[in-house]
């Protein structure tokens, strides 16, 4: 059962790289099918009840994908991911004050948690609702995380959100929020700056 857990989370995370729905589906039939034989070993395990769970967000099935982590929750209320999966599902459901709080709910319990994906998320919420300066600080926050890493993309994808809430530009962010599965909308820059246009082709090539 945890190989097949462990196979279902490795074609999981290449479902989630892959460039289109046709490369995306093989990766998610196959966690699937690994996810099923874990679920008649033990459809309790709380491994098998995450990656139910994640595999239901990425295939949009929201309310589905909350059943196994009230599950986890039930027994374990402080557990991240459960958590960070239902922050995921209100911020699709445009209930932006709700995912707030479970997102900050996650780091009152772990203060010390170095996932970014979390601050990542309170910035977006901060962001969508309107609250530009707490969004710009909390992605300032995980670019401190980032900045003596090696992960180069993530940190100028931060940057990107960071200069589009700067200019009140929603094109970048809502690809980002996407990653919760919220597209937003390809926003304007209120001013024509330079860097307010590159903001609006960076959010248009990633959408």
């Amino acid at each position: 059962m945890a190989l097949n857990n462990c196979l279902a989370a490795f074609y999981m995370q290449k479902a989630a790289q892959a460039g289109t729905e046709a490369e995306r589906a093989p990766f998610m039939e196959r966690a699937t099918a690994c996810l099923n034989i874990s679920d008649r070993f033990d459809a309790r395990d709380t491994v098998t009840l995450l990656g139910k769970a994640v595999l239901l967000l990425m295939e949009g099935k929201l309310e589905q994908a909350l059943y196994p982590t009230r599950a986890v929750l039930e027994t374990d209320s402080k557990n991240v991911v459960a958590l960070i999966v239902r922050a995921c599902v209100l911020f699709r459901q445009r209930s932006f004050a709700d995912a707030l709080k479970t997102y900050q709910h996650v780091l009152r319990l772990h203060p010390q948690l170095s996932a970014c994906d979390v601050r990542m998320g309170i910035g977006l919420c901060m962001a969508r609702l309107g609250h530009e300066e707490k969004a710009k600080y909390a992605f300032e926050r995980v670019l401190a995380r980032v900045r003596h890493t090696k992960v180069q993309e993530f940190n100028e994808s931060t940057s990107i959100l960071l200069e589009s809430v700067e200019c009140n530009c929603y094109g970048a962010l809502g690809h980002y929020s996407s990653e919760c599965g919220q597209n937003g909308s390809s926003g304007k820059c209120k001013n024509g700056s330079a860097k307010g246009r590159r903001i609006n082709q960076a959010g248009t090539k990633a959408g």
